[in-house]
């Protein structure tokens, strides 16, 4: 929703944006000025209709966010979800900062939906199952939360004892092994605690030493340059570099 509109301006001057948290399909391909360090909601979309069909569900209305995350992920899930054999009964924005979203519950259960895919920032996807909890619990909905509630925020809205109801959520995985363990150990030797779920902290880790490392390798911190550079430094043969190796790699470039 933000990265979007400002790569609008970004774009047309050269100058490189590189988003950590940045899912919307619509960015793959939108400008040569414009990368990302995380999947793309075309994954997270195929996953959720995968997980739904899984449990048996041919019928899940979706509610989302306004803008390109909610738009794109629940296109994304609707097509899935569609060549699958299910049938989305339900696929609608809602409006955001509302002090109640009874009406729009009530509007989706007039559809006969299974399951509820809620795709949505924390506090309004708060408000939206502290409304399911008081007026539709009887229905005993199954929901699927995305990646954008992956949040404590989340969590403590609504209460954590309120979670009563069936429901999964997606997430991007933490990676594993010898380099994020070293990033962890850095992390939390840095800040005083681990990085929190949800927050991509590796990936806009990653952003930032790719776009050093493209400065290194182009010779100029120019947008086209950095821009050019940028994939020999993510991808580079025959060499891989981690967390508390930028002097190997600056060695390696040189």
């Amino acid at each position: 929703g933000s990265t979007i509109p400002a790569s609008m301006v970004s774009s047309p001057a050269n100058v490189v944006m590189i988003s950590g948290a940045s899912t919307s399909p619509q960015i793959t391909g939108m400008s040569p000025y414009l990368f990302r360090t995380c999947p793309s909601d075309a994954l997270q979309g195929q996953l959720l209709a995968k997980r739904a069909i899984a449990q048996g569900f041919t019928r899940v209305a979706v509610t989302f966010v306004p803008g390109p995350y909610g738009s794109g992920l629940s296109d994304t899930f609707a097509t899935n979800f569609t060549q699958l054999g299910g049938t989305v009964t339900f696929q609608q924005m809602y409006t955001e900062a509302q002090p109640s979203y009874r009406a729009r519950l009530t509007s989706i259960y007039a559809t006969s939906p299974q399951a509820i895919l809620l795709v949505a920032y924390p506090v309004d996807g708060a408000q939206i199952v502290k409304d399911y909890n008081s007026a539709f619990s009887s229905q005993q909905t199954t929901w699927f939360f995305t990646d954008a509630t992956e949040d404590p925020s989340f969590v403590q809205a609504i209460g954590a004892g309120n979670f009563t109801f069936n429901h999964e959520g997606t997430g991007s995985a933490a990676p594993s092994g010898p380099a994020y363990a070293s990033y962890a150990a850095a992390f939390n030797a840095k800040y005083g605690h681990a990085a929190a779920p949800g927050t991509f902290s590796a990936n806009v880790y990653d952003a930032t030493y790719l776009a050093a490392l493209a400065i290194a390798q182009a010779g100029s911190a120019q947008g086209p340059a950095i821009a050019g550079a940028l994939r020999e430094v993510a991808d580079p043969p025959g060499m891989v570099v981690g967390p508390g190796q930028w002097a190997a790699a600056l060695g390696a470039i040189k």
